[in-house]
């Protein structure tokens, strides 16, 4: 069995989803619309936790274990 990628506050939203699609889940719960965003592309997982009032590290640490 492969190990998950290592996720970190650069990788974008995109890529998260991309290659850990066991996180859209998490995302949502968190009330993040990031699945089909025009801004997944641009925006890192430090620059969505900011802009929906999230903590970065408990958001990566949730996205991590998922």
């Amino acid at each position: 069995m492969r190990d998950k990628p290592e996720l970190h506050a650069g990788m974008t939203i995109e890529d998260v989803m991309r290659i850990r699609p066991e996180t859209i889940p998490v995302l949502l719960r968190n009330r993040m619309h990031c699945v089909g965003c025009l801004l997944a592309p641009f925006h890192d997982i430090s620059d969505a936790a900011r802009e929906h009032g999230l903590d970065e590290a408990e958001l990566i640490g949730q996205l991590s274990n998922s």
